[in-house]
């Protein structure tokens, strides 16, 4: 299984996951919730989503491992409030130097190798604060898919309740009723989590 080359993607303009706005299940919960402090999002691409967030919260970080989509964010209007790091999630020295109120990530974890998903929700749950909340937006089937048919790689709901729920409370869990238009309702899952006591 080869990891996919995102920075070559971005390169080549092959991401059909950048649709040139916020994504609406985010834009959805923001109308209904409220989120502010210290929001890191990850996979940031072109940073629709970081922008929409720097109206609503106290700063921005948005995360890459692509330099190219790092590039692109950054010929937007950054908003004081922003800032564009190009990193690597899994890079174990982010986590010793900053901690964030909210993490926020829309389709990440479906694009990551299932090898590294543990990972994946170690070092969120390192990066977030005491009561620092995960909010995510998930690709979901109740088919059984294959480990090497992605990215993306859908997961059952169920699934994610309880991998997450080892280290993180779950507060929510609903079918967003606003997607793009070219993913059907019931294909994605929002998920907001609360970091459990350390």
């Amino acid at each position: 299984m080869t990891a996919k080359d995102w920075d070559q993607a971005y390169r080549d303009g092959d991401t059909p996951w950048n649709k040139g706005k916020t994504a609406p299940p985010l834009m959805e919960w923001v109308n209904q919730n409220d989120i502010d402090g210290e929001v890191l999002v990850l996979g940031c691409g072109e940073g629709h989503d970081v922008r929409f967030l720097a109206n609503h919260c106290k700063s921005v970080t948005g995360m890459d491992i692509s330099e190219t989509a790092i590039g692109l964010a950054k010929n937007h209007s950054i908003l004081n409030n922003v800032q564009y790091i190009c990193q690597d999630f899994f890079d174990d020295s982010i986590s010793s130097t900053v901690r964030y109120d909210w993490i926020f990530e829309h389709t990440f974890f479906c694009a990551i190798e299932p090898c590294l998903r543990k990972a994946y929700r170690d070092q969120a749950w390192k990066l977030l604060k005491p009561n620092g909340h995960l909010l995510g937006v998930f690709f979901i089937s109740d088919e059984h898919y294959e480990l090497d048919q992605g990215p993306p790689y859908k997961v059952s709901k169920n699934y994610l309740l309880e991998f997450f729920g080892e280290k993180f409370e779950i507060i929510e869990a609903y079918v967003p009723n606003e997607t793009y238009a070219c993913r059907p309702y019931g294909s994605e899952l929002v998920l907001t989590m609360k970091v459990q006591s350390r």
